[in-house]
């Protein structure tokens, strides 16, 4: 975060939504932060850092979790006490910052490729009724849980929300790019380390994780550094 709040342009993703629209090349990457899932470390570990570098970010919210106090849908059941999720409390408190909204990620963190379309609408309704309930609002953003998708469901999720985002290996989004505003990520893992991480922040993410080494092998024995 440091790193991007020094060399880099992050931008709301609603202020993304405005440039994508409108029809002049940009000058410059602008950079949008996501996150997945309401783990508690967001609100104790991550959010703060956001802050101290005064960086906007979305947060996707799987309501379900925060409603009942369950651990994530990712919970391995010895590592359950390590991704519990956000309360709603939490998430009130973030919200009252102007850098953070709120996103939609389901109810119950289904695969919407998996259910039938009244469960979509099920899922989509239940995440509204709990978000207008506890925090006075209803996002008008949303991910897929685990990225699965599919233009039919597509074409049902994107009633209710103003941009649908995916996960994966994304690529830059250019004005006019992406009009039906279903929007792919670059994902940043652990693993990466700060080196493959500037890679990807550079654009080098849609050439695969096999290129991006060879690439960093090259910068690394050529001596380069930036």
């Amino acid at each position: 975060m440091k790193y991007l709040a020094g060399h880099a342009s992050v931008i709301s993703l609603d202020t993304a939504v405005s440039l994508l629209r409108e029809e002049t090349t940009l000058d410059q990457d602008h950079f949008v932060l996501t996150f997945d899932d309401a783990f508690r470390d967001f609100y104790t570990t991550a959010f703060p850092i956001l802050q101290r570098y005064d960086l906007p970010v979305t947060l996707y919210v799987p309501t379900l979790f925060v409603e009942k106090g369950h651990p994530s849908p990712l919970t391995v059941s010895k590592l359950a006490w390590d991704v519990a999720p956000c309360s709603w409390s939490m998430l009130q408190d973030m919200s009252s910052s102007s850098l953070l909204t709120i996103g939609a990620h389901t109810h119950t963190h289904s695969e919407l490729t998996d259910v039938r379309e009244d469960a979509i609408q099920s899922e989509i309704t239940r995440s509204h009724d709990l978000f207008d309930r506890r925090l006075g609002q209803v996002p008008k953003h949303f991910a897929y849980p685990r990225g699965k998708w599919s233009r039919h469901v597509d074409s049902i999720v994107s009633k209710y929300y103003e941009t649908r985002a995916l996960t994966g290996e994304g690529w830059r989004i250019r004005p006019k790019s992406a009009e039906s505003l279903c929007l792919p990520r670059i994902s940043v893992s652990r693993s990466d380390g700060f080196e493959f991480f500037r890679l990807k922040a550079n654009g080098f993410a849609g050439l695969g994780e096999r290129h991006l080494i060879n690439y960093a092998k090259s910068i690394m024995d050529e001596g380069v550094r930036q």
